[in-house]
């Protein structure tokens, strides 16, 4: 059985500085009412040329859109698709990294842990664009060898945790250093 996303906590249950409002926002982000309305964004940004480097070729996007639907139904007969996000990365080979670097230190509160999250994860966006053919990440705390984005993104998590991009050094778990 799966939690249902939108369901709200008990009251005793919510930790300091929780939001409903702000919670059912981020929730809304993740339905596909918003995810449509961003890539329609996105593709007029195409087809009027304001993106420098990226265009499409409206003759292929039904064959693309059919193709994928097939995909989807030959791997996942259920319709239930698996979630993958770059976040996800951050938990290969079974181990919950994230996890471990925030039990390492106290939040003042739920926003604070929720922006050093969104650090981590802008910065290993950015560093996990592309990986070389062939190139592993060897990861220090599982003696784990990690390739291509699954690499890419437990190597970000590994710099941000050292406080490479923390402007404070005590505080190394976000991305503020000049």
């Amino acid at each position: 059985m799966t939690e249902d996303p939108d369901a709200t906590l008990p009251e005793d249950d919510l930790p300091d500085g929780y939001d409903e409002k702000l919670a059912h926002k981020a929730r809304d982000l993740m339905g596909a009412a918003a995810v449509r309305h961003r890539s329609d964004l996105v593709l007029q940004s195409v087809l009027d040329a304001r993106l420098e480097h990226v265009e499409v070729d409206l003759a292929q996007l039904e064959p693309t859109a059919d193709r994928i639907a097939a995909l989807i139904r030959e791997r996942w007969l259920d319709l239930v698709l698996p979630f993958h996000s770059l976040w996800r990365r951050f938990e290969a080979g079974g181990h919950d990294r994230f996890a471990g670097l925030a039990a390492s230190r106290q939040w003042r509160d739920v926003r604070e842990m929720g922006r050093a999250a969104f650090d981590m994860a802008l910065v290993s966006g950015f560093i996990g664009i592309s990986a070389p053919s062939g190139w592993a990440y060897a990861d220090g705390l599982t003696a784990e060898s990690h390739f291509g984005a699954d690499g890419l993104a437990i190597a970000s998590l590994a710099m941000i945790a050292s406080g490479l991009f923390s402007g404070v050094p005590r505080d190394p778990l976000r991305a503020d250093a000049g």
